[in-house]
């Protein structure tokens, strides 16, 4: 389970992974993972990433920390998609919490032949993903 150091909150969308393996946390915290290799890594954008020798970890427990990135300045390369993502805000944002069916294939492949085919899928919960809630509002078109 990956928790969040602070709060002691599951954290979902947590990336684990070594160089053999790869999965990401849930919305418990939980994940499933196996391998042959000694190490695992943690990550997830905002927190500190952290790697771990699995033969070295006393509990099934990650907390991970908060960290905070200051931007000294941003470059937009491409107006054109940025346009384009404004324009369909209404479209592919969600400002209440929703749900969606998902199926997901994953294939592990050695020499050419496949070793390992897993099927996953499941009902997700989201929460809005932008907008203000309170106010049942959309962000505000911003033209550049």
């Amino acid at each position: 389970m990956v928790l969040d150091a602070e709060t002691k909150k599951p954290l979902e969308f947590v990336d684990v992974y070594n160089d053999q393996n790869y999965t990401s946390t849930n919305s418990d915290g939980h994940f499933a993972f196996t391998t042959h290799r000694d190490m695992i890594k943690f990550n997830r954008l905002g927190y500190e990433p952290k790697s771990f020798s699995i033969s070295a970890l006393k509990n099934d427990t990650i907390y991970l920390k908060q960290s905070a990135e200051n931007l000294d300045e941003v470059h937009l390369l491409d107006q054109d998609i940025y346009k384009k993502m404004i324009d369909h805000l209404d479209d592919n944002y969600s400002i209440r919490p929703y749900k969606e069916r998902f199926f997901l294939r994953a294939m592990v492949a050695k020499d050419g032949n496949i070793t390992k085919l897993v099927d996953v899928n499941g009902k997700l919960e989201r929460q809005r993903l932008l907008g203000d809630l309170k106010n049942n509002a959309r962000p505000k078109k911003i033209i550049p």
